[in-house]
């Protein structure tokens, strides 16, 4: 957002004017989140609301708890396989999604191993990955992955920490051991 283009409005008419265009230029608006009424962080939800509803929702604020928003659409994502949920975040055209997940998976020859020689240990490999896709969920894609390390509390670590779009909403960013890195997140 660029704070340079920052308007006040003074008359209550003027204001709704200017929400109004903008609703009408951004019809709708999507929100990405864990699914957890399945139960699972095997799954992302990516919820499309209508941008009228959300003005009215800002519009009664004090009142907001007597008004329920409900999405015109949601859409179950399923994650890849073996995938836990951290976090998501829609790009600032919405047209993408990124995704940052974490793996606990042991490699299936490792696998095998151990349940044929029950005393070799096939310890799990563990690593956070960032992915991306189109707010409708296709096209879903790796964008890379990164090995991690269980914590004090024996749950896996964030490395990847930081991350946002760019403001063409066709990159990224994020931190990892303290170094900044931008990668390509275009989807396909």
């Amino acid at each position: 957002m660029d704070s340079s283009k920052d308007q006040e409005y003074l008359e209550l008419k003027q204001a709704g004017t200017v929400l109004a265009q903008f609703a009408i230029q951004q019809p709708v608006f999507y929100q990405v989140h864990t699914a957890d009424k399945r139960g699972s962080d095997s799954f992302a939800e990516i919820d499309k609301y209508r941008t009228e509803d959300r003005l009215e929702w800002i519009s009664t604020y004090p009142n907001s708890e007597r008004y329920v928003r409900e999405p015109v659409q949601t859409i179950a994502q399923k994650l890849p396989d073996r995938a836990t949920w951290v976090w998501g975040e829609v790009s600032p055209q919405e047209q993408a999604i990124w995704y940052h997940l974490q793996h606990s998976a042991t490699p299936p020859f490792l696998d095998w191993l151990h349940r044929v020689f029950p005393k070799f240990d096939a310890k799990p490999t563990l690593t956070e990955s960032l992915w991306v896709s189109r707010t409708d969920g296709r096209g879903m894609y790796e964008i890379g992955h990164v090995p991690t390390l269980l914590d004090e509390n024996g749950e896996l670590e964030e490395c990847i920490k930081a991350i946002q779009w760019l403001p063409d909403g066709k990159q990224i960013s994020f931190v990892y051991h303290g170094k900044l890195y931008i990668t390509s997140a275009e989807v396909k």
